[in-house]
């Protein structure tokens, strides 16, 4: 459904940019004669589900989208079941309506769980969708209780029973927890199609920009990052910067931009001085026992730390985001031979001097193993996989 939900949120963002000014991320108060904002509903997106504001009052059509006017609420609804009322704003998740950044609170599981149980045919990856049928089975639910008391409720096994959904049960809660780490946490790490450019967050908060194909000034940004997933923004502190005013500092430096993970994708909405635009990110796959994936050389709390990124198509970036100088990234292509056990990576971007893989490793193949989550190289030097 990659191109699906590509197709998405580049429509719901297409919306944003061309029906509002550059505030329509916001939920200030709109004046008089404004057109309606869009907004979108998202686990994965929300469809067929009601939603009233002080103005609206319809349904989420099959991207999750609805209309709104800063300054207002939305409630969102099946019938007599209403979710908790929030500010209005470009994007809305579980979390909002939880006010909340934690995984593990009641409400969020409740919500998520109820939502994903009854999509229409059963497979919430690809988008959910309310049944119609659905609103005539529902009744008033409190949200904000312990998940065993909200899987005994009547009210709950009733519409799941009856809502014309594929699926008649609440399933389970490691399923609801592990979907939405899928579709909403964005930890990992996150490239732009086939370039050399992309971006590493931690679990711990802290990330690394690095561009190395695109219009000079190329070169990497690190710091630490902090995700609001009830504002749905993303927010980057940038304390090492060798790309000049590229990428994320000057301008964003500290700013909380909208950001949207849906399964694979990462999509933000960027406004800088070359205007507003959409940015798509394409989370790289985490790995098995293959080369491919993202290494850390030390643990991100310590100092220096460098990272190594290498796609399963053959690209790589390595970036040392501290510690003595000269830091900086290099990014090429690599090849790994399985039958000789040895990585051989060519630079075809350096910033960092003659630190790193240029000029002693550049083309040259060194031993390489792979022990469960450890990447060995050169027989000593020893990274994680993240």
């Amino acid at each position: 459904m990659k191109i699906v939900f590509r197709f998405v949120l580049a429509a719901l963002f297409f919306a944003v940019l061309t029906g509002c000014d550059e505030d329509s991320v916001s939920s200030d108060t709109d004046p008089p004669g404004v057109i309606p904002k869009t907004g979108v509903f998202i686990d994965a997106p929300v469809s067929n589900i009601g939603y009233r504001t002080e103005t609206q009052n319809d349904v989420t059509i099959e991207n999750g989208e609805f209309l709104y006017f800063g300054g207002e609420n939305v409630t969102f609804f099946i019938g007599d079941l209403e979710f908790p009322t929030v500010a209005a704003q470009t994007v809305v998740t579980p979390f909002t309506l939880a006010k909340t950044n934690d995984f593990a609170n009641q409400q969020v599981i409740n919500i998520a769980r109820l939502l994903q149980s009854i999509d229409a045919n059963d497979n919430p990856d690809d988008g959910i969708t309310i049944p119609p049928n659905a609103a005539d089975f529902a009744s008033a639910v409190d949200f904000d209780v312990p998940t065993t008391t909200f899987e005994n409720d009547t009210a709950v096994i009733n519409l799941v029973a009856n809502s014309g959904s594929t699926n008649t049960t609440l399933i389970p809660i490691d399923d609801v927890i592990s979907h939405l780490n899928r579709h909403l946490n964005m930890v990992g790490t996150w490239l732009i199609g086939s370039s050399l450019t992309g971006l590493v967050l931690f679990e711990d908060g802290r990330f690394m920009w690095m561009e190395g194909d695109g219009e000079p000034p190329n070169g990497m940004e690190a710091g630490t990052y902090v995700h609001d997933l009830n504002a749905g923004t993303l927010t980057a502190n940038v304390t090492f910067d060798n790309n000049e005013d590229d990428g994320i500092a000057p301008e964003l430096n500290g700013i909380a931009i909208p950001a949207v993970v849906s399964n694979s994708e990462l999509t933000l909405i960027v406004t800088d001085s070359d205007g507003t635009r959409i940015l798509v990110l394409d989370r790289q796959p985490v790995g098995g026992m293959e080369i491919a994936g993202t290494w850390l050389m030390n643990e991100p709390t310590s100092e220096p730390f460098s990272v190594l990124v290498l796609t399963e198509d053959n690209r790589f970036f390595f970036g040392e985001g501290a510690g003595e100088e000269p830091n900086g990234m290099e990014a090429g292509t690599y090849v790994h031979d399985l039958n000789a056990g040895t990585l051989t990576a060519n630079v075809t971007f350096d910033n960092n001097g003659d630190d790193g893989i240029a000029p002693d490793w550049n083309g040259l193949a060194i031993s390489a193993t792979v022990n469960d989550s450890i990447l060995t190289l050169d027989g000593s030097i020893i990274l994680n996989r993240q």
